[in-house]
Protein backbone atom coordinates (compact mmCIF):
# COMPACT_ATOMS: atom_id res chain seq x y z
CA UNK A 1 0.00 0.00 0.00
CA UNK A 2 2.74 2.66 0.00
CA UNK A 3 3.20 2.55 -3.19
CA UNK A 4 -0.12 4.80 -3.36
CA UNK A 5 0.90 7.88 -3.25
CA UNK A 6 3.27 7.47 -6.59
CA UNK A 7 0.51 8.39 -8.43
CA UNK A 8 -0.21 12.08 -9.34
CA UNK A 9 2.46 13.70 -8.13
CA UNK A 10 2.83 16.07 -10.76
CA UNK A 11 -0.21 16.42 -12.40
CA UNK A 12 -4.17 15.08 -11.97
CA UNK A 13 -4.51 11.74 -13.96
CA UNK A 14 -5.94 7.84 -13.58
CA UNK A 15 -4.21 5.44 -12.07
CA UNK A 16 -5.34 1.75 -13.44
CA UNK A 17 -4.86 -1.06 -9.95
CA UNK A 18 -4.23 -4.35 -11.39
CA UNK A 19 -5.60 -6.06 -9.01
CA UNK A 20 -9.35 -6.83 -6.85
CA UNK A 21 -10.16 -4.46 -4.14
CA UNK A 22 -10.48 -7.59 -2.38
CA UNK A 23 -6.32 -8.41 -2.97
CA UNK A 24 -5.34 -4.54 -1.91
CA UNK A 25 -7.42 -4.78 1.50
CA UNK A 26 -5.58 -7.95 2.07
CA UNK A 27 -1.83 -6.25 0.87
CA UNK A 28 0.15 -5.61 4.26
CA UNK A 29 1.16 -1.34 4.58
CA UNK A 30 4.67 -1.63 3.98
CA UNK A 31 7.20 -4.57 2.54
CA UNK A 32 9.43 -6.39 5.32
CA UNK A 33 12.64 -4.45 5.53
CA UNK A 34 15.06 -6.71 3.11
CA UNK A 35 17.81 -6.95 6.75
CA UNK A 36 14.52 -8.94 8.22
CA UNK A 37 14.32 -11.32 5.08
CA UNK A 38 18.23 -11.68 3.99
CA UNK A 39 19.55 -15.19 6.04
CA UNK A 40 21.09 -13.80 9.50
CA UNK A 41 24.54 -16.30 9.29
CA UNK A 42 25.21 -14.39 6.43
CA UNK A 43 25.00 -11.06 7.76
CA UNK A 44 26.37 -11.88 10.90
CA UNK A 45 29.62 -13.57 9.32
CA UNK A 46 29.42 -9.65 7.32
CA UNK A 47 28.88 -7.61 10.36
CA UNK A 48 31.76 -9.70 12.13
CA UNK A 49 34.32 -9.84 8.98
CA UNK A 50 34.01 -6.18 8.00
CA UNK A 51 33.37 -3.78 11.15
CA UNK A 52 34.12 -6.92 13.81
CA UNK A 53 30.79 -6.15 15.69
CA UNK A 54 27.69 -8.48 15.84
CA UNK A 55 24.45 -6.71 13.82
CA UNK A 56 22.46 -6.24 17.04
CA UNK A 57 25.39 -3.43 17.84
CA UNK A 58 24.55 -1.00 15.66
CA UNK A 59 21.33 0.39 16.40
CA UNK A 60 19.51 0.02 13.24
CA UNK A 61 16.12 0.97 13.14
CA UNK A 62 14.73 -1.99 11.37
CA UNK A 63 16.96 -5.01 13.22
CA UNK A 64 16.14 -8.49 13.37
CA UNK A 65 14.25 -9.96 16.47
CA UNK A 66 17.35 -10.54 18.92
CA UNK A 67 15.78 -14.42 19.29
CA UNK A 68 16.32 -14.59 15.55
CA UNK A 69 19.83 -13.80 15.90
CA UNK A 70 20.72 -16.18 19.03
CA UNK A 71 19.26 -18.76 16.84
CA UNK A 72 22.05 -17.39 13.84
CA UNK A 73 24.60 -17.27 16.24
CA UNK A 74 23.78 -20.67 17.67
CA UNK A 75 24.05 -21.94 14.12
CA UNK A 76 27.17 -20.31 13.65
CA UNK A 77 28.98 -22.10 16.59
CA UNK A 78 28.08 -25.81 15.52
CA UNK A 79 29.80 -24.64 12.43
CA UNK A 80 32.52 -23.36 14.06
CA UNK A 81 32.57 -20.48 11.85
CA UNK A 82 32.48 -18.03 14.96
CA UNK A 83 33.70 -18.81 18.95
CA UNK A 84 31.49 -18.11 21.77
CA UNK A 85 33.69 -15.48 24.17
CA UNK A 86 30.92 -14.42 26.83
CA UNK A 87 26.92 -14.69 27.06
CA UNK A 88 24.96 -11.50 27.31
CA UNK A 89 21.61 -10.94 28.73
CA UNK A 90 18.79 -9.75 26.30
CA UNK A 91 17.80 -6.33 26.55
CA UNK A 92 15.10 -5.58 28.69
CA UNK A 93 11.42 -5.51 27.01
CA UNK A 94 12.66 -7.42 24.04
CA UNK A 95 10.31 -10.71 23.34
CA UNK A 96 13.77 -12.63 24.08
CA UNK A 97 14.22 -11.06 27.46
CA UNK A 98 11.02 -12.92 29.09
CA UNK A 99 12.84 -16.35 28.31
CA UNK A 100 16.11 -14.79 30.01
CA UNK A 101 18.25 -16.88 27.43
CA UNK A 102 21.71 -15.33 27.46
CA UNK A 103 22.88 -14.07 23.89
CA UNK A 104 26.30 -15.40 22.66
CA UNK A 105 29.25 -12.67 22.21
CA UNK A 106 31.03 -14.12 19.47
CA UNK A 107 34.14 -13.48 17.15
CA UNK A 108 35.12 -14.84 13.79
CA UNK A 109 37.27 -18.10 13.99
CA UNK A 110 39.74 -19.08 11.29
CA UNK A 111 36.98 -21.37 9.55
CA UNK A 112 34.42 -18.37 9.44
CA UNK A 113 37.13 -16.21 7.89
CA UNK A 114 37.01 -18.70 5.01
CA UNK A 115 33.45 -18.43 4.79
CA UNK A 116 33.42 -15.09 4.35
CA UNK A 117 36.06 -15.15 1.64
CA UNK A 118 33.88 -17.57 0.26
CA UNK A 119 30.43 -15.12 0.28
CA UNK A 120 29.28 -16.57 -2.88
CA UNK A 121 28.53 -19.80 -1.29
CA UNK A 122 26.19 -20.12 1.71
CA UNK A 123 27.82 -20.16 4.83
CA UNK A 124 26.33 -24.25 5.54
CA UNK A 125 27.50 -25.20 1.84
CA UNK A 126 31.20 -23.77 2.93
CA UNK A 127 30.97 -25.94 6.29
CA UNK A 128 30.03 -29.03 3.69
CA UNK A 129 33.12 -28.46 1.78
CA UNK A 130 35.10 -27.89 4.41
CA UNK A 131 34.42 -31.27 6.27
CA UNK A 132 35.05 -33.36 3.10
CA UNK A 133 38.54 -31.32 2.79
CA UNK A 134 39.45 -32.26 6.67
CA UNK A 135 37.77 -35.73 6.95
CA UNK A 136 36.74 -37.50 3.14
CA UNK A 137 38.61 -36.75 0.49
CA UNK A 138 37.60 -38.53 -1.86
CA UNK A 139 33.88 -36.72 -1.52
CA UNK A 140 35.56 -33.22 -2.23
CA UNK A 141 34.61 -32.93 -5.32
CA UNK A 142 31.08 -33.59 -5.50
CA UNK A 143 31.52 -31.51 -2.18
CA UNK A 144 32.16 -28.18 -4.21
CA UNK A 145 29.47 -29.47 -6.67
CA UNK A 146 26.83 -29.58 -4.16
CA UNK A 147 28.10 -26.54 -2.28
CA UNK A 148 27.40 -24.29 -5.67
CA UNK A 149 24.37 -25.85 -6.68
CA UNK A 150 23.09 -25.23 -3.20
CA UNK A 151 24.45 -21.82 -3.46
CA UNK A 152 22.69 -20.62 -6.25
CA UNK A 153 20.11 -18.24 -6.95
CA UNK A 154 18.29 -20.26 -9.85
CA UNK A 155 16.16 -23.20 -9.90
CA UNK A 156 18.78 -26.17 -10.56
CA UNK A 157 15.94 -28.91 -9.39
CA UNK A 158 14.33 -29.14 -13.08
CA UNK A 159 15.13 -32.39 -15.40
CA UNK A 160 17.67 -32.33 -17.88
CA UNK A 161 15.76 -33.50 -20.88
CA UNK A 162 18.37 -34.54 -23.71
CA UNK A 163 16.48 -34.51 -27.23
CA UNK A 164 19.05 -37.04 -28.42
CA UNK A 165 17.32 -40.41 -29.09
CA UNK A 166 20.41 -42.43 -28.65
CA UNK A 167 20.53 -41.68 -25.24
CA UNK A 168 17.82 -44.55 -23.63
CA UNK A 169 14.73 -43.58 -21.33
CA UNK A 170 15.67 -45.31 -18.51
CA UNK A 171 19.02 -44.00 -18.44
CA UNK A 172 16.83 -40.59 -18.39
CA UNK A 173 14.53 -41.11 -15.98
CA UNK A 174 17.46 -42.36 -13.27
CA UNK A 175 18.31 -38.88 -12.98
CA UNK A 176 14.79 -37.77 -11.75
CA UNK A 177 15.32 -39.35 -7.87
CA UNK A 178 17.48 -40.27 -5.64
CA UNK A 179 17.25 -41.87 -2.39
CA UNK A 180 19.04 -39.21 -0.20
CA UNK A 181 16.72 -35.89 -1.64
CA UNK A 182 16.03 -33.31 -3.76
CA UNK A 183 20.29 -31.83 -3.12
CA UNK A 184 21.46 -35.35 -4.36
CA UNK A 185 19.04 -35.61 -7.15
CA UNK A 186 20.47 -32.25 -8.26
CA UNK A 187 23.88 -32.86 -7.70
CA UNK A 188 23.12 -36.43 -10.04
CA UNK A 189 21.44 -34.60 -12.57
CA UNK A 190 24.08 -31.62 -12.82
CA UNK A 191 26.82 -34.96 -12.72
CA UNK A 192 24.63 -36.52 -16.12
CA UNK A 193 24.56 -32.91 -18.04
CA UNK A 194 28.25 -33.06 -17.45
CA UNK A 195 28.75 -36.43 -19.20
CA UNK A 196 26.34 -35.45 -22.11
CA UNK A 197 28.30 -32.00 -22.55
CA UNK A 198 31.45 -34.39 -22.40
CA UNK A 199 29.82 -36.87 -24.91
CA UNK A 200 28.86 -33.89 -27.13
CA UNK A 201 32.21 -32.51 -27.17
CA UNK A 202 34.08 -35.64 -28.22
CA UNK A 203 31.21 -36.43 -31.11
CA UNK A 204 32.13 -33.22 -32.44
CA UNK A 205 35.59 -33.23 -32.10
CA UNK A 206 35.76 -36.67 -34.05
CA UNK A 207 36.92 -36.77 -37.96
CA UNK A 208 33.75 -37.23 -39.80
Amino acid sequence: KQRRGRAGRTQSGWCYYLFSRSEHEAMAEYDTPGIKQAPLEELLLFSLHVCGRSIEEFGLLEAPDEADIRRAKERLLDWSFVCDTERRMPAEGSGASNGAVPAPVVRLTHEGKLACALDWLKPESVRMVLAACASYPHCLRPAIKLAVLMSSDKELMGVYHNPDTSVGMAEQLATRSHALGDHFLALKQFEWFEKQKRTSGRNAAAPQ
